[in-house]
């Protein structure tokens, strides 16, 4: 097992309820098991994930981006303004 940081900005944050936290994965995950973990671990956050955008070790990836252990998750809702 491997622990990530994880970052929740914006709406995200007040949907997980938090600023950040600590998920623990098995050994070569990615940012889809860590979505899915998150899905499961804060569900009002569940359904805004799809919309989000995720950075890891502040650079946008994708889904598909592998983690390292220590690796630090943000998870960026979409942004909206005038």
């Amino acid at each position: 097992m491997m622990e990530v940081d994880v970052l929740f900005f914006a709406r995200a944050r007040e949907l997980a309820g938090r600023s950040n936290a600590r998920i623990a994965l098995p050994e070569g995950s990615g940012v889809r098991e860590a979505a899915e973990k998150l899905r499961a671990e804060y569900p009002r956050l569940a359904g805004a994930l799809s919309a989000c955008r995720f950075s890891v070790n502040e650079e946008f990836v994708g889904e598909d981006h592998g983690l390292s252990p220590g690796a630090v998750l943000g998870v960026l809702p979409p942004v909206s303004g005038g």
